[in-house]
């Protein structure tokens, strides 16, 4: 059985709202958490896309044709 080496994972928010969305720590989302209950919360960094911000024409040239048409459609749902 050969171990395989682990793979980064990089945290990526879409954001197709129309309010605007400031970069915020995890935590700032959940309020106030109990001092008991805080190790639970994951504290790292994400990338935030804002969708709403992207043109149109931008998404749909994305290299990877799926994605760049997912996120077309996340932003028009």
């Amino acid at each position: 059985h050969q171990v395989r080496p682990l793979r980064l994972l990089i945290p990526v928010v879409l954001y197709h709202g129309n309010a605007a969305w400031t970069y915020q720590p995890l935590s700032g989302y959940l309020g106030l958490v109990p001092e008991a209950l805080s190790r639970f919360v994951p504290e790292f960094e994400y990338l935030l896309v804002n969708l709403s911000a992207l043109p149109e024409d931008r998404l749909l040239r994305f290299r990877n044709a799926f994605l760049g048409l997912s996120a077309f459609l996340i932003k028009h749902s």
